[in-house]
């Protein structure tokens, strides 16, 4: 009965761990998917003047659409430790945890540098 109940979890988890993995993949290439549409019909429409506030916003969105796909592949991972909590997964799954991590900040402070430029240009001018 016990043996079955652990056979029954470990297939649980991994199907878990599967798919919030899987969810973070979709989730991205949704993102990548959408951003190269808006991207390609900024671009194609050059009668309306100059487009970077829109490529802006198009590069806003997609990577926030990183960042949580990134999360979901943490928890997928996560969940994977579970099922089999060795020394060495544990080692790896924190130095993936660490490299997402950064990359996450990185892709952070590259979002947000852009949206505060204009308020610093702003506050320099005095308006």
């Amino acid at each position: 009965m016990l043996f079955e109940a652990a056979v029954y979890l470990l297939a649980v988890t991994n199907v878990l761990s599967f798919l919030l993995s899987a969810w973070g993949a979709l989730f991205i290439l949704w993102g990548a998917a959408k951003a190269a549409r808006r991207m390609f019909w900024a671009e194609a429409e050059p009668w309306k003047g100059p487009q970077i506030p829109r490529l802006e916003e198009v590069r806003t969105a997609f990577g926030h659409r990183i960042l949580l796909g990134l999360e979901f592949f943490v928890a997928g991972d996560i969940v994977r430790l579970l099922i089999d909590p060795s020394l060495n997964d544990l080692i790896r799954i924190g130095i993936i945890v660490a490299i997402r991590i950064t990359l996450g900040l990185a892709i952070t402070r590259e979002i947000r540098l852009p949206a505060l430029a204009p308020r610093a240009q702003k506050a320099r001018v005095g308006g």
